[in-house]
């Protein structure tokens, strides 16, 4: 019965868009309805990710951890406010490593009293070295990125570029020797599927239950598409979730072409299937 509902109300509608389209050119609709779609977008979670509701975000992550004392990585970490946020729900935290680049945001890092911190100075991808670090001139941008900016939300901002150093996770989880990361925050600003790809010996050894990423505008300037992501992380085991407002997800059942939105940024939680997340806690 759904079925035979959705097959009619694709029919009105092919039969009413004609109709419908030229009177709203006309009556000079268009900026409403591209603002009413922006608004439907939002309430599904899409372009909903723009740092507005950390409160959210927040939830979103600590609901994927299974354990009392975590190892959490954040990885762009700024300032620091993601893992304060995640240091004041989980107090007995065992281990949390701060990946950030910026040396303001170091010095700032290293200047927090975290309990059991590792900050590593290094922006993360999937080698190891010096790269060239895209900022606008401000200190701690949050925009910051390993590809430059020329998307629309940061186009004309007056940037400049910089050398850092490069890391990838796999070096760092087995040189600090970490068996099992409860939850990975990834904030890089486009460069997430890289810094998955420079981790797959820990994916493929189950050495990470649960993680976020955002996709956006970002991943215009790197030339990844939300596809990458879904073959990456189903391929690994993982369940796909988008965050929407307020901190609840919304399961991604299914690789569908409109998960393509670049507009602001969207969120999404990754999540290991049960039995392989339970194995590999099993072994920490």
């Amino acid at each position: 019965m759904p079925r035979l509902h959705f097959k009619l109300a694709t029919g009105l509608a092919k039969l009413a868009l004609p109709v419908l389209s030229p009177c709203i050119s006309q009556l000079h609709m268009h900026k409403l309805v591209r603002y009413a779609e922006i608004g439907t977008s939002l309430l599904q979670g899409k372009g909903a990710g723009s740092g507005w509701d950390m409160s959210g975000e927040l939830r979103a992550a600590a609901s994927c951890i299974r354990r009392n004392d975590p190892v959490l990585l954040d990885v762009g970490a700024n300032y620091g406010n993601w893992a304060l946020g995640m240091l004041r729900a989980f107090p007995a935290t065992r281990k949390i490593v701060l990946f950030e680049p910026q040396q303001d945001c170091v010095t700032r890092l290293n200047q927090l009293e975290f309990p059991r911190k590792i900050v590593i100075p290094c922006a993360v991808s999937d080698h190891s070295g010096a790269q060239r670090f895209y900022l606008n001139g401000r200190a701690g941008w949050m925009a910051a990125s390993l590809y430059e900016r020329n998307d629309s939300f940061f186009a004309r901002q007056p940037k400049h570029c910089v050398t850092v150093s490069v890391t990838t996770l796999d070096s760092v989880l087995e040189s600090e020797g970490i068996e099992f990361v409860d939850f990975a925050k990834f904030d890089i600003e486009g460069g997430e599927l890289a810094a998955f790809q420079g981790a797959a010996r820990s994916f493929s050894r189950g050495a990470i239950g649960a993680l976020s990423l955002e996709f956006g505008s970002g991943n215009v300037n790197s030339r990844t598409f939300f596809r990458d992501f879904w073959d990456f992380l189903t391929g690994y085991g993982f369940d796909m979730f988008r965050v929407l407002p307020g901190g609840g997800t919304f399961r991604i059942a299914q690789y569908y072409e409109d998960l393509e939105y670049f507009r602001g940024v969207s969120n999404y939680i990754a999540r290991a299937k049960l039995n392989r997340q339970g194995q590999t806690s099993q072994s920490n």
